[in-house]
């Protein structure tokens, strides 16, 4: 063999990378290296803490008038509450007692709702121009019906007795006086006035 023959055949090898250690006409090709692909987890903030929100806090005053609107639900007969105004303030005080049902007062007079009853109530003023209204009062019987004051007064009230009217008191001023109603013997007298914050409840 000639030199320039035997140097044609080595650059052949080289070209198919290697006579003896190429590959097999029709083998199969060498399988690939498996890559292992790691993906980081992504980066979460952790929950923010809900921080409650603050209740403010209540005066000495405040606290007072919120446990008489509870108590407002349900005085005892002759019981004696704050009138709560508009703003929460303690606009005065009133005070209501429910006298024993009169079936027959008057022989010229009958009771249609069972009873008449007489209310006397009392006022303190803790403001300037607090409205005083009897139309406000009325009674709450069996089924939440409702008796307006007025109804049925049969002469139970004395004429020498001073009745409730509407009036306006001023600051440290006190007004009290009746009202009659025709209702059952039992119930709730109601006092519901226009500019307070809570009604207020006595029961009989």
């Amino acid at each position: 063999m000639s030199r320039t023959l035997g140097a044609s055949i080595l650059l052949a090898c080289l070209a198919l990378a290697g006579c003896g250690g190429g590959r097999a006409a029709g083998a199969d090709p060498a399988p690939a290296a498996t890559v292992t692909v790691t993906a980081s987890p992504a980066v979460t903030e952790p929950p923010k803490a809900s921080v409650p929100p603050t209740k403010p806090k209540l005066t000495k005053a405040e606290r007072l008038l919120d446990q008489t609107r509870k108590n407002n639900k349900d005085l005892s007969n002759g019981a004696q509450t704050f009138i709560l105004a508009d703003g929460g303030g303690a606009s005065g005080a009133i005070k209501a007692e429910i006298k024993p049902c009169q079936a027959s007062p008057s022989s010229y007079y009958t009771a249609r709702h069972g009873c008449f009853i007489a209310v006397y109530v009392a006022f303190s003023s803790g403001v300037d121009n607090l409205p005083i209204n009897a139309a406000d009062f009325y009674i709450l019987g069996p089924e939440n019906r409702r008796y307006n004051q007025g109804v049925g007064d049969a002469g139970l009230v004395p004429m020498e007795v001073e009745r409730l009217y509407f009036s306006n008191l001023n600051k440290g001023e006190v007004l009290d006086g009746f009202l009659s109603f025709d209702a059952p013997a039992h119930g709730r007298l109601v006092y519901d006035p226009a500019y307070a914050t809570s009604q207020i409840f006595w029961s009989y």
